[in-house]
């Protein structure tokens, strides 16, 4: 009775893309996959960042920790979506149809990417926090008193240091969450796409999810069926605004410790 793509209607709510898919059903599907990846992706650019902290504040000198600084602030001004698409262009878009790569293995090293390229900036940030942390009296006293690393970390700097981190981690899920709707102008998806046999302009992915929509948004407003472009982007402005609201509220929060004579 009609042809692809469908607008909203009673039968088909928010409406078909250009090969007939549901848009509802495949943000159902999608949006799962792109929450756990971000989640994985913020959650290791944490977890290196603070490994690699340590090293940077208890191991390298000040001319190695300004070096870091200087990457640091330079990767400020990068657009670090370029960066990663330069990467992952040749990994995750087939034009042959034979992957070299088994799923699993493109999503990690894309994983690995999106973490990695980073790193300089997360080790710069809790390194400087650290540094901050150890400059308190108590602290000093309980290095010049015997204190070991590991119980100045666990007893004195983690308690000190967890609510920044908490509040660096949303701000890392935010920033990937913005970084996948970049990628997905760009036609990089997560876990690759392949070309429609008989579209050499149209890129089907490999898993369902939210940047895999985005990408139609060239030719959405070139033929203004704006009904396959909102729904993702809605969903993504939902996501950056939950955790943006949860940043907002941890840096607000007043970080309050108990001493010793208050117990008494």
């Amino acid at each position: 009775m009609s042809r692809a793509p469908h607008p909203p209607s009673a039968n088909v709510l928010f409406g078909t893309d250009p090969y007939g898919y549901s848009i509802l059903q495949q943000l159902i599907v999608g949006t799962k996959y792109t929450i756990l990846i971000t989640l994985i992706i913020a959650t290791i650019r944490m977890v290196a960042g603070y490994i690699l902290s340590i090293v940077y504040v208890f191991y390298l000198n000040n001319k190695s920790r300004q070096a870091i600084n200087a990457i640091a602030d330079g990767m400020h001004f990068l657009p670090l979506t370029l960066l990663v698409f330069i990467m992952l262009a040749p990994l995750l878009i087939n034009n042959s149809g034979v992957w070299d790569a088994t799923l699993m293995e493109r999503l990690l090293l894309q994983v690995l990417i999106m973490s990695i390229i980073v790193l300089p900036v997360t080790t710069s940030s809790i390194g400087n926090e650290m540094n901050e942390t150890l400059k308190k009296e108590y602290i000093q006293s309980c290095v010049v008193m015997g204190g070991s690393l590991i119980w100045v970390l666990l007893k004195h700097i983690n308690p000190q240091l967890w609510p920044k981190l908490v509040l660096f981690w949303t701000q890392h899920v935010v920033q990937v969450l913005q970084m996948f709707v970049h990628l997905g102008i760009l036609s990089i998806f997560v876990g690759g796409a392949t070309f429609y046999p008989d579209n050499p302009y149209r890129l089907k992915p490999e898993i369902y999810e939210l940047s895999g929509m985005i990408a139609i948004s060239r030719s959405v407003f070139i033929t203004k069926q704006f009904w396959m472009i909102i729904p993702p982007l809605f969903v993504f402005m939902v996501l950056i605004y939950c955790f943006n609201t949860i940043a907002e509220g941890i840096s607000r929060k007043p970080i309050t410790k108990k001493s010793n004579t208050d117990e008494l």
